[in-house]
């Protein structure tokens, strides 16, 4: 177990010095499930080491989420919260840099009504038009990283050790993130040494 909290450890360093290339002064959001609030707290530790004037955090629930496709009416989906959407543009314009932990079980929303999710879909894009100008035009480093935080569909067994982070019972939810094979920097920063 104690071999695992220091891989964990490392990779969160990865991420926060090489991945997202943390600078001092500069806000970090990160979005992630509530079950990943141990590797969170190693995120934030290691941003704040580098000098991150904040951390700010999103938490998403899995049975929060089903809950609210199943009970909610329609009109709720057609309609993004325009409060979160300015958020992460404010923190955008102030030079955030975003992480976003990606441990969803695709089977979630399977019995769902897929009009709930295409407005839901659809609402999200455009509130988040202007924040995502900054993450898709490079102004703000925006990454995601697939991590299996709990067992997965089908009894799927997690160790650390076996499988690649950005894989999940032995299933690419991605590519390797581009900074695993070279080191990039954020728009205008110096590329931090490892």
């Amino acid at each position: 177990m104690e071999k695992f909290k220091e891989l964990l450890d490392k990779y969160a360093n990865l991420i926060v010095k090489v991945g997202i290339n943390q600078q001092k002064g500069e806000p970090l959001v990160i979005t992630a499930p509530v079950e990943g609030a141990e590797f969170v707290r190693l995120l934030a530790k290691h941003a704040y080491a580098l000098g991150a004037k904040q951390v700010h955090v999103n938490w998403n629930d899995e049975a929060l989420t089903k809950m609210k496709y199943e009970n909610a009416p329609m009109e709720v989906f057609e309609k993004f919260p325009k409060w979160y959407a300015d958020g992460l543009e404010e923190f955008a314009k102030d030079g955030a840099g975003f992480i976003s932990i990606y441990s969803e079980d695709p089977e979630l929303l399977k019995d769902v009504d897929p009009k709930k999710i295409a407005a839901y879909k659809k609402s999200s894009s455009m509130a988040l038009k202007e924040y995502r100008k900054y993450t898709m035009n490079d102004i703000t480093l925006g990454v995601l990283y697939p991590f299996p935080l709990k067992d997965g569909p089908k009894g799927c067994s997690l160790n650390f050790q076996k499988i690649k982070p950005w894989k999940s019972c032995g299933r690419p939810y991605l590519k390797p993130p581009v900074w695993i094979q070279k080191t990039q920097s954020r728009p205008g920063k110096t590329t931090s040494k490892t």
